[in-house]
């Protein structure tokens, strides 16, 4: 009897756990702004003692600053992440209009952490902080902080 008992609530909470944080799909909209890595081409000209013109091409790692907003939907089983364009590297996965998948998804009372890929390379940690609304992404290629706001649904058009 006593193995029904421990068995029953151990059910009894697996199913008050799901409850809490998966009633409704979630979905944020996230404005900000960051830096992305980029290159930048440069073409030194020169010439040399008998006067003959030659050129080299320099390339430079920069960060561009952009602005914009990351949209966030979580549901049963999948998160998806929106990136502004000024996120995107060169080279990336599908175009720039895209819903990524988020990974390694952790969500609690208080945070929502995950990670996405933007290509092969860049593959930023994302945390939402559900207290503040604060959003932050970052890896060694781009940088976003922002503020997050609830997306009503059902909300009444404001004009």
């Amino acid at each position: 009897m006593k193995p029904l008992i421990l068995l029953t609530g151990f059910l009894c909470a697996m199913s008050f756990a799901q409850i809490a944080f998966s009633a409704d799909d979630l979905e944020l909209n996230c404005r900000g702004s960051g830096v992305a890595s980029d290159v930048e081409n440069t073409t030194a000209n020169s010439r040399d003692s008998d006067k003959k013109r030659s050129s080299t091409v320099v390339q430079s790692q920069v960060k561009r600053p952009f602005e914009g907003a990351i949209e966030v939907k979580i549901g049963l089983g999948s998160a998806k992440v929106r990136i502004p364009p000024g996120m995107y590297p060169a080279i990336h996965i599908g175009n720039k209009n895209n819903w990524i998948d988020i990974s390694d998804v952790v969500m609690n009372e208080r945070e929502i952490t995950g990670t996405f890929k933007i290509n092969i390379l860049n593959k930023p940690k994302l945390r939402i902080d559900r207290v503040t609304g604060d959003i932050t992404v970052a890896s060694g290629m781009v940088e976003f902080a922002g503020a997050c706001a609830k997306v009503d649904a059902d909300a009444k058009p404001k004009f």
